[in-house]
């Protein structure tokens, strides 16, 4: 896999998925794995992938790929992208063999362009997968996280308060009072999973991917404290820029003295922005 340092202006998060993904094309490569149900990785194959990952983990006792959340949406993004064949063994198909070969922005980009599979997603119950409609409901945050000014945090209040706005002439499901009880949970699972793994948002409380992150959906603060936004590489994407487009981070020269400590910050909007 490619070092997580090699493109630096990708989102870290983004980076360690596509890292974590190439691990798991590579062991069922090399593993003749039979599938659970048809689609379902063991749990001893769970556990010998995570030794691989960007940042190893222990998995606990875990009965079904569910339990690893976080590893059970990178094998919803390798079947969403068609890299994987569910026959007798799971195996990489000829398209992820190419993806691997494919620079770094190609392959993120590959992913944000294939993983919102609306039957896929429900059934592989991913956030939300329990209302009428998932993906309008992932399309809509998106929308209103792009056209909130980048540096403002977007507070799960705040968009619970968005989302019952009257904004759609016909009747949407997050506005239906039946339903209102599932939204602050649905929205928080989404930003702080998914759309996190994949380097679309980053949040305010983010956790260390060889924590909690693998093992299980991450347990959110309080809605009124959860707060997002767009990554630069998401709002770039969206706005239908290349990845490649992007200008990678660079450490801010400093001096310190016993007294003061000087940055060279450059002055050039671009940078700043």
């Amino acid at each position: 896999p490619t070092p997580l340092a090699a493109e630096n202006h990708l989102p870290t998060a983004a980076l360690a998925t596509m890292f974590d993904l190439t691990a798991l094309l590579g062991r069922l490569h090399y593993d003749d794995i039979p599938p659970r149900h048809g689609r379902w990785l063991p749990p001893r194959f769970l556990a010998r992938w995570s030794q691989h990952l960007a940042q190893p983990v222990e998995l606990p006792s875990i009965r079904s790929e569910r339990q690893a959340p976080r590893l059970h949406f990178i094998h919803y993004l390798a079947e969403a992208a068609g890299f994987l064949t569910h026959h007798r063994v799971v195996k990489p198909t000829p398209t992820a063999t190419l993806w691997l070969q494919a620079p770094p922005t190609v392959r993120l980009t590959t992913l944000w362009q294939t993983w919102r599979q609306p039957d896929l997603w429900q059934t592989y119950r991913l956030p939300a997968s329990e209302t009428p409609d998932a993906m309008a409901f992932v399309q809509h945050l998106l929308d209103r996280l792009q056209t909130a000014n980048h540096r403002d945090w977007q507070t799960i209040a705040a968009l619970l308060q968005d989302l019952a706005r009257p904004l759609h002439t016909d009747p949407v499901w997050w506005q239906d009072p039946v339903l209102a009880p599932v939204l602050p949970e649905a929205l928080a699972h989404l930003v702080h999973g998914p759309l996190r793994w994949l380097g679309l948002a980053e949040t305010n409380a983010d956790v260390p991917l060889a924590d909690t992150d693998a093992t299980r959906m991450p347990t959110p603060p309080p809605p009124a404290e959860l707060a997002t936004r767009l990554t630069t590489a998401a709002r770039q994407h969206a706005a239908g820029q290349p990845l490649g487009n992007l200008l990678p981070r660079t450490p801010i020269p400093c001096t310190i003295d016993d007294h003061q400590v000087t940055l060279s910050v450059d002055t050039d909007p671009a940078i700043l922005a």
